[in-house]
């Protein structure tokens, strides 16, 4: 029996070394890899993360300085009028929330009416 595989059944027998670390030493010891180097890496502290930090930061930036000239000059005006318009809710709809909020049964517009010709009859009993 080689001296790797005897060791890899020494390490089996652990029960508290994970099936990676149990790869990485059988790795080691078969062709001499340092596996230290392997993953998970680090990007902290690196320029790849300056440079991600960095474009973050423009976008952003871009962002609140597009939106603050979208709201705060009168270029944008004809654009802005546009868009509100489109934040408007039609007045159905704001009748209905208002019902809705008066705790007022939600019925359709053919049933308030029926009722309201309903209360203007003169020959029913209770008039």
């Amino acid at each position: 029996m080689s001296h790797w595989l005897k060791k890899y059944i020494t390490l089996r027998r652990h029960a508290k070394v994970s099936r990676k670390q149990k790869r990485n030493e059988i790795l080691k010891m078969a062709i001499g890899v340092d596996t230290s180097k392997w993953k998970p890496r680090k990007i902290v502290g690196t320029p790849a993360n300056k440079l991600r930090n960095i474009i973050g930061v423009a976008i952003l930036s871009f962002g609140m300085i597009s939106g603050l000239i979208f709201h705060f000059t009168p270029v944008t005006l004809n654009l802005r009028k546009a868009v509100d318009g489109l934040y408007e809710d039609p007045i159905e709809e704001v009748e209905r929330r208002l019902m809705i909020a008066a705790g007022l049964p939600n019925r359709s517009g053919d049933a308030i009416r029926k009722y309201m010709e309903e209360s203007q009859r003169l020959d029913l009993p209770d008039k």
